[in-house]
């Protein structure tokens, strides 16, 4: 079981701990299509940020590759985006960068 609440900005920090378990026999099998989305705060910051970490693991992406989505307040901002995922240890590290951007309060 994975506790959500331990874990800084409701953020998985390893991926392991969504295909590692008992619960999960098949896991993620590599390279896959991999979903992921980002909710922070809703400002240009937070978007320029988000491109910018993730310009480091997909040199090609843009702010157009991005589905973008306002809460019903605009106090929010989700970002989607779907990518090819080479390999778990690649999620972890992408997971772990999003996790320290402080902009970003959620990576599900």
């Amino acid at each position: 079981m994975i506790d959500f609440h331990s874990q800084p900005h409701g953020i998985l920090t390893n991926m392991s701990e969504m295909t590692d378990s008992a619960d999960s026999p098949q896991g993620l099998v590599f390279p896959c299509a991999f979903p992921i989305k980002i909710i922070g705060d809703n400002n240009e910051d937070f978007e320029k940020e988000v491109l910018r970490i993730l310009s480091a693991y997909f040199p090609d992406i843009k702010a157009s590759d991005f589905s973008v989505k306002d809460s019903s307040g605009n106090k929010y901002c989700s970002l989607s985006y779907s990518f090819e995922a080479e390999s778990r240890e690649q999620l972890d590290q992408i997971y772990r960068d999003l996790g320290a951007c402080p902009y970003v309060k959620w990576v599900i």
